[in-house]
């Protein structure tokens, strides 16, 4: 190898571990959870135009009943509400 192509080399090198170390994040668990749950569930079809939001917890109620979880389920109500009923809902 001549001098210029291990130089080139060792910037390439430098620069990919610059660009994977840049593109890396700390995800919160919140997000780590979405992204499994994402990965481990079949794509819901929608119609219309639904808000980030609305989307966002219909995929995870849906989720969340296709794997049985009913803790899951009561722990996405709204925590104003009476933990009771929505207890006895997600058990349903």
């Amino acid at each position: 190898m001549t001098p210029g192509s291990v130089l080139r080399a060792v910037f390439g090198a430098a620069l990919a571990l610059g660009v994977l170390t840049g593109c890396s994040a700390d995800a919160s668990p919140e997000e780590l959870q979405y992204a499994g749950d994402y990965s481990s569930h079949p794509p819901l079809a929608v119609i219309g135009y639904p808000s980030t939001g609305t989307l966002g917890i219909t995929q995870q109620v849906v989720w969340r009943i296709a794997d049985g979880d009913a803790d899951g389920l009561a722990a996405l109500a709204d925590p104003g509400k009476d933990r009771g009923t929505t207890e006895k809902t997600a058990e349903n």
